[in-house]
């Protein structure tokens, strides 16, 4: 492990880049500071590297201090993105209605703050489980197809939230938007592109059962219900 690399994060430390938060929960929280071990591989000097990358960004997006009343009432209206029951193997999926959003540059900020808060429910009390990300690309068309915005949720994938992604499935694209995927598929190595799964119709039910899936994507479920995860806690506001 490079010696150089501890010392420029202890510098770092020093310096107040990072919220002290962070730094107690990396201290008391094994299974906080494991996600940055496992997630490349155990190499030490890597994890050191990821570890400054998130805290460093977290203090600039403000995430500790994020709360439900953070946002505006129209945001959470939208109801464009919550966890909502499990799949197959028990983890908690993540929706994300792609039709509800639209690009809007001047709000990048605050959808940011808003995706990563979500994040941060679940990734605040269960670092160790991993989630199953599911876009809905029902009824989604190029006004919809915000690729900052989706770029900014792959790199909470690969860095700002390590191992919080178990896999992605992508349901329903419609062809239109085909290539601006394979785009975003070039942000990703080789074992995070395996990751990315694209479904049709009944396909989905090879990885989420048909009780624990919406309605309007071939469940039967009416109304949207959040997961309840470990010790009974809601992992999002209802």
């Amino acid at each position: 492990m490079s010696t150089n690399c501890i010392f420029i994060f202890l510098e770092n430390l020093a310096s107040g880049l990072y919220d002290t938060r962070d730094i107690t929960r990396l201290q008391t929280d094994d299974a906080y500071a494991g996600c940055f071990i496992r997630h490349v591989m155990n190499d030490v000097s890597a994890a050191v590297s990821l570890t400054h990358t998130s805290l460093k960004w977290r203090k600039e997006m403000e995430i500790n201090d994020l709360s439900e009343t953070s946002f505006p009432r129209w945001v959470h209206d939208l109801s464009a993105m919550y966890y909502h029951n499990v799949d197959k193997e028990g983890r908690p999926v993540l929706i994300f209605h792609v039709a509800r959003c639209k690009k809007d540059a001047e709000k990048h900020r605050l959808q940011k703050q808003y995706i990563a808060w979500i994040f941060e429910k679940h990734f605040l009390r269960h670092p160790d489980e991993r989630v199953v990300v599911c876009f809905d690309m029902t009824g989604a068309g190029i006004t919809n197809m915000d690729v900052e915005l989706i770029k900014f949720q792959v790199t909470c994938f690969t860095t700002y939230y390590p191992s919080f992604l178990a896999y992605m499935l992508v349901f329903d694209m419609p062809w239109i938007l085909n290539t601006i995927w394979r785009v975003i598929r070039t942000l990703l190595n080789e074992a995070q592109q395996k990751a990315v799964i694209f479904v049709k119709g009944d396909e989905i039910f090879s990885y989420i059962d048909r009780d624990q899936l919406l309605k309007t994507m071939g469940g039967t479920v009416g109304v949207a219900t959040v997961y309840w995860g470990k010790g009974n806690e809601s992992v999002v506001p209802k």
